[in-house]
């Protein structure tokens, strides 16, 4: 859309550009803008008012980080459900870096919903990152705690995916687990089930989260010999 393009640059700012450029890396230098988070939603917001966001999700690919980051706002707001699963699915293969996969939170995905379940692994077999670590993260927000899912625990586990924001993201997940699920999460870590690499993102990650409990980070360091990272 010409008319957002142009919004966009006139909300531009160059040292929040190359700010995110090194925040973000791998995305060309063209390809980002620099305009703050709560002006994107403040416009992903004006758009969806004016009726302009229907048009604007199927126009894809994006030229820009900026545009991609409202789109992801957009579909967040999306309350149908399949209508949000299908526009997040022509999404999901232009998702390239993981500012914008962590963005991605529908609002709709309900805790523990079944059919929800049913479609993470299919976000996990993918040959994509970035829908591997949108997958994660749906298991992470949505199957922890109360809504424990053992099974995706275990698809997480085995992953054999050597991406650094894959790997992070089962680290993430994993710290997560020992902060709501404690025990399924220990016997991951003590009986090695996870890679080396996420193994180790892993403890720095419990370490430098409150959340974990101290009594938890205890047991962690009497297996890792008091070793953090």
């Amino acid at each position: 859309m010409k008319w957002l393009a142009e919004r966009l640059g006139e909300l531009s700012e160059e040292k929040l550009k190359v700010f995110n450029l090194k925040l973000i890396p791998g995305l060309p230098e063209d390809a980002v803008l620099g305009v703050r988070t709560p002006r994107l939603r403040r416009l992903a917001s004006e758009m969806e008012k004016e009726g302009r966001s229907g048009a604007f999700l199927s126009e894809l690919p994006h030229a820009y980080l900026e545009e991609n980051l409202i789109h992801a706002f957009l579909l967040c707001g999306i309350r149908d459900y399949s209508l949000c699963l299908e526009r997040l699915e022509a999404f999901l293969p232009f998702v390239d870096n993981w500012a914008v996969c962590d963005a991605l939170s529908p609002g709709c995905f309900r805790d523990g919903d079944p059919e929800l379940h049913d479609r993470i692994p299919g976000w996990l077999e993918s040959d994509r990152p970035y829908t591997v670590r949108f997958g994660i993260g749906t298991a992470m927000r949505r199957f922890t705690g109360p809504h424990y899912a053992a099974d995706l625990a275990e698809r997480i586990a085995d992953l054999a995916f050597e991406h650094y924001y894959v790997e992070m993201g089962q680290a993430w997940y994993f710290a997560t687990l020992l902060a709501t699920n404690e025990k399924a999460a220990l016997e991951y870590l003590q009986n090695a089930r996870l890679s080396p690499v996420v193994h180790r993102m892993t403890v720095r990650k419990a370490f430098e989260s409150f959340r974990v409990s101290d009594g938890c980070k205890e047991k962690l360091k009497a297996y890792t010999g008091g070793k953090t990272h």
